[in-house]
């Protein structure tokens, strides 16, 4: 089953429980993922698309939570969206995946740009970048 799939499935489960808080953020959801592929090919957006989308949503109810603080609308809305992310990497697991790519790169901070763009190509959507890079810059180093 695809991502969107499984998004429509959720919607279609909220709307027979009359969940209305849930409906009202798969309802928006669904219809954003499912309007890229269309506009893009005019076809069902592949499940990279959807995770864009989901992400973009999640970091636009965290940036609103950084100015309103937290509700107890805004911690569900972004546990809806973390349901539909891949399980993200601890600090160990991103170590050791860098450390792979720097082995086969070699250790030069020159490099940084290939280890990301590795990184990037291999487990994009499993890390924060902002860390990512961060850490990559301390290994090179």
């Amino acid at each position: 089953m695809s991502l969107l799939q499984q998004i429509r499935a959720d919607l279609d489960a909220a709307r027979k429980n009359k969940n209305q808080g849930l409906l009202t953020i798969l309802t928006t959801l669904y219809s954003e993922a499912a309007m890229v592929g269309k506009t893009k090919r005019n076809a069902e957006s592949t499940d990279e698309e959807v995770l864009s989308v989901v992400r973009k949503f999640k970091v636009g109810v965290e940036e609103i939570q950084k100015i309103k603080g937290l509700t107890e609308e805004s911690i569900n809305e972004v546990n809806v969206y973390e349901k539909y992310l891949p399980q993200q990497f601890t600090p160990e697991q991103l170590n050791n995946h860098i450390n792979e790519i720097i082995l086969d790169v070699g250790k030069d901070p020159k490099n940084m740009g290939k280890v990301m763009g590795l990184l990037k190509a291999k487990y994009n959507g499993f890390y924060d970048g902002t860390k990512a890079s961060q850490l990559v810059k301390e290994l090179l180093a």
